[in-house]
């Protein structure tokens, strides 16, 4: 059986990261009473009410005492930014961002499309502003969080490929 070696998955990380990335989340299945497992096959959340450029990326390293702290672990930023087969992902939503949502599911994409005429500079997106959704790098079904425009959430990821 072939496998793809460390290398590989560098060299994919590394190509991934020419793409822009986005942050998206959404309601879930107001059912749910603790997260479920996610899907492998999952390309799109259940419901999305919006997405959010992401504002931060870097390669990191598995670091029990790393300040990146994630629910797959422990990282640091890779020392001199050298090219690891994981990518941090980071974007700081603003208050207004889904105000009155509960989110339940929480996704990374690559290679969003919006639609043209947008304002420039808008970073944050509903779902009838995204043209082409792009690739799901990342999922995860979160213990639910009570938007509110009091607060400003922020969402970080690993990617390991």
């Amino acid at each position: 059986m072939a496998i793809i070696p460390t290398s590989g998955r560098v060299a994919i990380a590394n190509a991934v990261t020419s793409l822009p990335f986005h942050l998206a989340w959404g309601t879930g299945d107001g059912a749910w009473v603790t997260p479920p497992a996610e899907s492998p096959s999952a390309t799109a959340l259940m419901a999305e009410v919006g997405r959010r450029a992401a504002t931060q990326w870097a390669y990191v390293v598995p670091d029990e005492a790393g300040s990146i702290v994630v629910s797959t672990g422990a990282f640091s930023l890779s020392p001199g930014g050298a090219k690891t087969r994981h990518i941090w992902v980071a974007s700081n939503f603003d208050f207004e961002d889904a105000s009155g949502s509960v989110i339940r599911e929480v996704a990374v994409f690559s290679d969003t499309e919006v639609l043209g005429g947008l304002p420039p500079g808008q970073m944050y997106f509903t779902p009838a502003q995204i043209v082409d959704p792009g690739l799901m790098l990342y999922i995860e079904n979160i213990t639910p969080i009570f938007r509110s425009p009091a607060i400003r959430e922020n969402f970080e990821a690993v990617i390991t490929f």
